[in-house]
């Protein structure tokens, strides 16, 4: 069975006691939920229309816990989120526009992952003495007992201090250890996706998730609509495309940088000269040209890294990764592209796609946007999920990545 385009199927919505899914008790206006590669938790906001005074009914505070579960009717794949009330703003009641009756109320509740707020009021004290992914894993179970995908291991073991940090926090701090068996840019992100319907984490570089191949293949076709077409047809298409920026000249520095390593036991400050990197990108595509004037060693900019030997008992490779990363980083902040699709809960924040959007030109539109064409990372998404007369009611806003050409650009 072929997913409704722009359908939606809550099977749960509760806030504490609260169904929003009864009409009778309050109604949603809006539905917005929020992933995002770089932040480790979910967001989501829901505005309430409220005719029966439920706020006070329910007793709704915000110490209560939300369980929002949703799909595509004839989907393969749905969201069951369960997370915390974290806020409730803007209660009005329409008479500041000289509206309404007074005799209902709108307000928005904003809510978060849980680990979010018990990251606010639990510290890590420990001693880690492993490879740095499973340091991540552990740190997480401090505060949280979903699962941590690791699909792109570390390599070397450190020593690692946690000193009464928050989780987050500390994870964070650490980013400039990790250090990849696999891929040479070692810039790692941890971020909540979800499985089956099971809610969980992914900690992984970008390079990783860049590798994967396409999941699905969208086409910006501006007659779909217009004619017959099939939920298949609406599921592929993209209904808006714009592109916030093409390159970013400003990083390109940090494609060849000079690593410098300081040992705290010997005082001795070693020098190294980087060459200029390259890195993969997703499928079919080549970089963006880096060409730079040439400079000096001396020139470039400085990657420091110190080195405690108690601690680094055996060679890490962290300075070199430091240097990797900062090029790496320099490829992927290029480009950026925001689109709108039907909802499908089964594309996802890590995910590649595949675009296949026509030249905006008069002539050669079937050869395609050779800076936007082909595989791109999402790297942000939002469920928008609308009223039920509104069509479509359920759409996503897609961000992503891609850091190169199509390959004859």
């Amino acid at each position: 069975m072929t997913a409704q385009a722009g359908s939606i199927e809550f099977k749960t919505f509760t806030i504490g006691g609260m169904d929003l899914n009864d009409p009778k008790i309050a109604k949603k206006l809006e539905v917005n939920v929020y992933y995002d590669i770089l932040l480790p938790i979910v967001t989501a906001d829901v505005k309430v229309l409220d005719e029966n005074d439920s706020l006070g009914k329910y007793n709704i505070s915000g110490k209560e816990d939300v369980q929002i579960k949703f799909g595509v009717p004839g989907g393969q794949e749905e969201i069951n989120l369960k997370l915390k009330l974290f806020q409730n703003s803007d209660l009005k009641d329409d008479t500041f526009n000289n509206k309404g009756a007074m005799k209902h109320k709108t307000y928005n509740f904003r809510m978060v992952s849980p680990e979010f707020l018990t990251n606010q009021s639990k510290r890590l004290q420990k001693s880690f003495k492993q490879n740095t992914d499973k340091t991540v894993k552990d740190a997480i179970k401090h505060i949280s007992d979903k699962e941590v995908n690791t699909p792109d291991g570390t390599k070397g073991e450190q020593r690692i201090l946690a000193n009464y940090e928050r989780v987050f926090d500390f994870i964070r701090n650490i980013n400039e250890r990790h250090v990849s068996q696999q891929n040479k840019s070692s810039l790692y992100t941890l971020f909540p996706t979800y499985e089956n319907g099971t809610e969980k984490y992914t900690f992984a570089t970008f390079e990783h998730l860049m590798k994967q191949g396409s999941k699905f293949e969208f086409k910006q076709d501006n007659t779909v609509g217009a004619r017959t077409t099939t939920d298949g047809d609406q599921m592929k298409n993209l209904l808006w495309v714009n592109v916030p920026q093409s390159f970013d000249t400003s990083p390109r520095h940090l494609t060849e940088t000079n690593r410098r390593t300081y040992n705290i036991n010997t005082g001795k400050l070693q020098n190294k000269d980087g060459k200029k990197q390259e890195f993969k990108r997703p499928q079919g595509t080549q970089p963006i040209n880096f060409q730079q004037q040439s400079v000096s060693t001396k020139q470039k900019t400085p990657m420091t890294r110190l080195i405690h030997p108690s601690n680094d008992e055996k060679r890490t490779g962290t300075a070199d990764a430091k240097q990797d990363r900062a090029a790496f980083l320099a490829h992927l902040s290029q480009n950026t592209m925001k689109f709108e699709i039907h909802g499908n809960p089964a594309i996802k924040v890590g995910d590649v796609v595949k675009l296949n959007i026509p030249k905006k030109a008069d002539a050669d539109q079937e050869s395609g946007e050779t800076q936007m064409n082909d595989g791109v990372l999402i790297v942000r998404l939002r469920h928008k999920i609308r009223m039920t007369a509104d069509s479509p009611q359920y759409t996503m806003i897609v961000e992503a990545v891609k850091a190169g050409f199509k390959q004859g650009g």
